[in-house]
């Protein structure tokens, strides 16, 4: 999850940032990568592989050693809760 972390934190942290806005938006990855653990295994592995890692369905599919449907149900599912965990989280 190192290499998942640093790659969030690629897209979200701009060299020009404030302190403030980087400790904000650094709260917001620890939520995210918290988010991430809570799903399950396989949900869990296809989102970090497609979504962090930059792997193509049919490479996250191969790997899985399923079809590209179900990797892709997987994959909306997995997105779906993070979605709601996210939405909660900011309610809180």
């Amino acid at each position: 999850l190192g290499e998942a972390y640093a790659r969030i934190e690629e897209n979200f942290v701009a060299g020009d940032t404030s302190p403030s806005l980087a400790v904000q938006r650094n709260e917001q990855i620890c939520i995210m990568m918290a988010a991430i653990q809570r799903l399950p295994d396989n949900q869990r592995t296809a989102i970090i592989m497609k979504h962090l890692r930059g792997h193509k369905l049919r490479e996250v599919a191969e790997i899985l050693g399923l079809s590209e449907s179900a990797t892709a149900g997987l994959l909306h599912r997995g997105r779906l809760q993070l979605v709601q965990w996210l939405q909660d989280a900011n309610h809180e």
